[in-house]
């Protein structure tokens, strides 16, 4: 099942962004379905980074999913695992974890602008210049951006 965010209205549970009602969308009507919810501890933090992974996603024609698993094993932000065969495999961290405070994600944004700027070949501050025009602009309600 797909991350996405959400938001408590009363005994209903509302999505927020595209991606959340897509999601909501392709399930039939009446189909009982078991979700995964957790807190986010900073939904700003996600929403902006899902911003940026959108933007430069949109440059490749891929997945913003992809670009962020990408970028954060690029930067560092991931762990190694033992598969069932016992050979290693890096995954990416989350960052929605409770554990993630604004010092450590402002760190990752700045490596993962930095990481995105050079696969793109552009300047680091010409992609955070338009991130930031992204999320300034007044129609961009902090919710994840097209899906």
């Amino acid at each position: 099942m797909p991350k996405g965010l959400w938001v408590r209205n009363g005994a209903l549970a509302v999505p927020m962004d595209d991606r959340s009602r897509d999601f909501l969308f392709s399930i039939k009507e009446g189909t009982l379905f078991v979700a995964d919810t957790k807190g986010a501890r900073n939904p700003k933090q996600l929403r902006m980074w899902w911003a940026l992974c959108t933007l430069v996603a949109e440059h490749f024609d891929v997945l913003p999913e992809t670009i962020s698993d990408d970028v954060k094993i690029a930067v560092g932000h991931s762990e190694v695992v033992k598969q069932r065969d016992g050979s290693p495999k890096i995954r990416p961290k989350s960052i929605a974890e409770e554990s993630m405070p604004q010092e450590l994600f402002n760190n990752l944004l700045t490596l993962a602008i930095n990481k995105m700027a050079e696969w793109m070949g552009t300047a680091p501050e010409d992609l955070r210049q338009r991130f930031e025009e992204i999320i300034a602009d007044k129609r961009y309600d902090m919710s994840m951006v097209r899906r």
